[in-house]
């Protein structure tokens, strides 16, 4: 298949969902929805192969914590226009939204909940959700109360059982790397790295080719790039790369060889804590001998907000925001 690509396009106070997909020669690029705040968009194909987002929309609300829009919505690409569905309208939903298909072609979504804006308590400790599609209906369920849910990311185990990689709450001022997984008995939550601290937008989770998961993320506390694997009841962790601000927007994928390869941005060549000097786009692949690096755009300020896929022929695609030019961009490597 074809890449494609889903992003927000900024004007003001007004954020509009795209999508992009290339046909071999061109890229063609539809808006999909208009919403008015910006926590994250999910992109997968159905089963037969067309474009499936999930996103905050639908109707505002008149809360004193959260005036915007507060729905879980999910859009579909029906061969001429979007449909969209809500997958769920209780309280304020659907930010940092996942979604993917199990093997029966049912959809399931990841998000969070900030609740019911009773007070600010109830925005502050926030929730991990999880909807998911009986062929008819959508039922939501919680996952992990007051556990955080920030920047989730959705996958199905070779059981087709749910995982969730994603950011507990602001605990002592940090946020832990967790990961919750469905199992015979309910939802169990883990902690992946005791020690690491969680980041926006940098954390990213798979099925790995022997039957675990594998997430990628950024420790922003000691700023570095790192690699958990979960197998047999063991989390193994790993440092990818560590040099001053290594590893945010990081994506994971496999190779063909079912080694790990991840696309990051790279702020090792700027001094400054916001990376103003500039940042360039890197990849690592895990190799037997350990990881190996190749830095792939260096123009400016470049490589943030990545998404890395690779095909079954070892083909590596990677989008990424060049900031400089304010340009969406995608590398390619056969």
């Amino acid at each position: 298949g074809q890449p494609s690509i889903a992003y927000f396009v900024v004007s003001g106070t007004v954020y509009w969902i795209r999508y992009a997909a290339y046909d071999g020669w061109t890229w063609e690029i539809d808006t999909v929805h208009e919403t008015d705040t910006m926590a994250g968009c999910g992109l997968t194909m159905d089963p037969t192969g067309r474009p499936v987002l999930a996103y905050l929309g639908g109707e505002r609300t008149d809360l004193y914590y959260w005036p915007f829009q507060s729905d879980l919505l999910m859009a579909s690409w029906t061969g001429a226009d979007w449909a969209v569905d809500v997958a769920d309208e209780e309280g304020v939903v659907g930010l940092w939204p996942s979604v993917a298909f199990d093997r029966f072609g049912l959809a399931g979504v990841s998000y969070q909940d900030l609740g019911t804006g009773i007070d600010y308590n109830d925005f502050h400790l926030r929730d991990l959700k999880y909807a998911y599609s009986t062929g008819g209906n959508w039922v939501a369920e919680t996952v992990d109360l007051d556990g955080g849910g920030y920047y989730t990311d959705l996958l199905f185990d070779e059981d087709d059982q749910p995982g969730i990689a994603y950011c507990g709450n602001m605990d002592d001022d940090r946020q832990s790397v967790k990961f919750a997984h469905r199992g015979d008995f309910g939802w169990e939550i883990h902690t992946v790295d005791t020690f690491a601290e969680c980041a926006e937008g940098s954390l990213s989770a798979r099925s790995t080719p022997g039957g675990g998961f594998g997430i990628a993320y950024y420790d922003e506390g000691f700023e570095d790039l790192r690699y958990a694997s979960y197998m047999s009841g063991i989390w193994a962790r790993e440092t990818v790369e560590s040099h001053n601000q290594v590893g945010k927007y990081c994506s994971l994928a496999y190779g063909p060889d079912g080694q790990p390869v991840i696309s990051y941005y790279y702020c090792g060549r700027s001094t400054d804590d916001d990376c103003q000097g500039g940042g360039d786009l890197r990849v690592a692949q895990r190799t037997q001998t350990g990881w190996e690096t190749v830095t792939v755009d260096t123009e400016g300020n470049t490589g943030l907000y990545t998404s890395i896929e690779v095909s079954n022929t070892g083909t590596i695609y990677v989008s990424y925001y060049d900031q400089s030019n304010q340009t969406l961009k995608m590398a390619i490597h056969r």
